[in-house]
């Protein structure tokens, strides 16, 4: 049961929100609802999705090496991490396209570790791996939660955070756009490293015809973190009002867009309301 949904139980005081939480709210506050609130569970999951996932474990694995100073490890021991993670996903069920299977997965695995260890973020130094936060959101009970993909420091010893990113193609303007989830990241690194400075970085794995990696640095402005937190505090404010209200499903209302087709919740959405 989700955090939302203990505290609709009144099992729990404190609700605990996450920067995916939140995405899921902005994008469609339907699919929040019946995934956070409800705690449904996914009907199916893509296997893009799947494939990112398995990245980010060989990934995890060689940075804790190379954290502990041992020899990095080679492609094969990081596609092995790949496939035993694909060959375990099995709820909720993966849900490939045309031509796409257990094979294509691995083999799309080992094509972008291939290029990720010619091409792929290097640190001067590891500080940690897979690295879980909280933060506490001033004037709320609740907090924020995450984890971290990489900390590191750099040749000029600043703390880096880096997240690990996998797609069919270059999101070239990703690190320009407002993100509220690295936004918490800052704020998450400045609370737990002591530091006022934190440098943030998308390392992309872009799975097109010649794999290549694509680290970006995201700009940063003065008004960012106070808007992460207005997002944050906006976000909180509507679902304790949905939460605590009735009918709180009806103000959590559906929002149709080229998303629906994929979605995981896609037939409780269909859902005739009473």
């Amino acid at each position: 049961m989700s955090a939302i949904a203990n505290l609709l139980e009144g099992e729990q005081r404190f609700l605990h929100i996450s920067a995916s939480a939140i995405r899921c709210l902005q994008e469609c506050a339907r699919q929040f609802h019946l995934k956070y609130v409800e705690a449904r569970l996914a009907e199916d999951q893509s296997a893009r999705m799947v494939l990112g996932a398995a990245v980010h474990r060989a990934l995890a694995h060689y940075y804790r090496v190379t954290r502990d100073c041992d020899p990095a490890p080679e492609l094969p021991a990081l596609v092995d991490i790949a496939r035993a993670h694909i060959a375990r996903t099995v709820a909720p069920p993966i849900a490939y396209d045309e031509g796409e299977s257990a094979e294509t997965l691995v083999a799309d695995a080992e094509r972008l570790l291939d290029v990720f260890l010619d091409e792929g973020y290097r640190p001067s130094h590891v500080i940690a791996v897979e690295k879980a936060w909280a933060l506490r959101i001033a004037g709320y009970d609740e907090i924020a939660v995450g984890v971290f993909d990489l900390v590191a420091h750099d040749g000029a010893g600043h703390v880096v955070v880096v997240d690990h990113k996998t797609g069919s193609r270059l999101d070239a303007q990703r690190a320009e756009r407002p993100d509220v989830q690295m936004g918490l990241y800052a704020l998450a690194a400045k609370q737990l490293y002591g530091v006022e400075h934190v440098e943030l970085v998308y390392q992309q794995l872009v799975a097109t015809r010649q794999p290549r990696v694509v680290l970006q640095p995201v700009a940063r402005h003065a008004h960012d973190e106070d808007e992460v937190l207005e997002a944050v505090k906006s976000a909180l404010e509507l679902i304790g009002v949905a939460v605590a209200h009735p009918l709180g499903k009806r103000l959590l209302g559906r929002r149709r867009s080229w998303m629906c087709k994929g979605c995981a919740w896609r037939r409780a959405c269909a859902e005739v309301e009473p």
